[in-house]
């Protein structure tokens, strides 16, 4: 494909535990021939805040998102969940402000990685090997507030090796127990009984990972497999994409 320029969002989830899922998103799209730009100064959208009702903050952090990511180049975004929070609240938050127009016009450059190679670069693989048994699990703000569904599978599925693995209806519009950032301390035994419920279901559809668009999910999931001892993974679509040899 011809080269083109796009901007990097790291979520911070990804920035603070899971850096070399950034890293493997710049590789991807480096060797698809599409230049990258890391804007330095960037910190987190707001959605914590937003969540935890503090809309004023939340409203200072997206104008100061707004003016870091300033310009023309589409944004790729490592997180689904903060693509969905964006194109959600920012309407909200900036509805007839001074940033009404320059909201209006960044809510069409953002994108989640898999959003972006599909739909706006055509792009159906990354060349990647993965030969594992892999269950896709929605992010539940990805699938109501986004609507990302078949572009994730799609590239799964053009990955040598990989077994793509669909969740029952049963399992796959439930939360695996992450919900919110306070949810799962305030609701503890809630959090708990949902993330066995997921981990148990991947394990009956003889999954060997668990891979998703975001990775506070799988964060959470992953902190359970390791207490249990489970033979199971979490991995971040993007690690997997990112796999030549794994």
């Amino acid at each position: 494909m011809s080269s083109s320029k796009v901007d990097i969002m790291i979520s911070t989830a990804d920035d603070q535990f899971s850096p070399q899922t950034g890293f493997n998103m710049i590789k991807i799209l480096n060797d698809l021939g599409i230049e990258t730009n890391y804007p330095l100064q960037q910190t987190s959208c707001g959605k914590e805040l937003y969540d935890l009702g503090d809309f004023g903050t939340a409203k200072d952090l997206g104008e100061k998102l707004m003016k870091q990511f300033s310009g023309s180049n589409p944004i790729v975004c490592s997180s689904s969940s903060w693509v969905a929070y964006i194109k959600t609240a920012f309407p909200k938050l900036f509805f007839n402000t001074a940033y009404h127009i320059e909201n209006h016009e960044f809510l069409a450059r953002v994108h989640d990685i898999t959003d972006y190679l599909v739909n706006i670069a055509g792009i159906k693989s990354t060349g990647s090997v993965f030969p594992h048994k892999v269950a896709f699990m929605d992010n539940c703000q990805t699938m109501n507030n986004y609507g990302l569904h078949n572009e994730p599978r799609l590239l799964l599925q053009n990955t040598d090796g990989l077994e793509l693995l669909e969740f029952p209806d049963f399992a796959k519009h439930t939360c695996c127990g992450m919900g919110s950032v306070v949810f799962s301390s305030d609701f503890e035994a809630i959090s708990t009984k949902l993330a066995r419920h997921k981990i148990e279901t991947a394990l009956n559809m003889g999954a060997e990972v668990i891979t998703s668009t975001d990775t506070a999910c799988l964060l959470h999931l992953q902190s359970h497999i390791n207490k249990s001892k489970i033979n199971l993974r979490c991995m971040h679509i993007i690690d997997i994409l990112a796999s030549k040899n794994a």
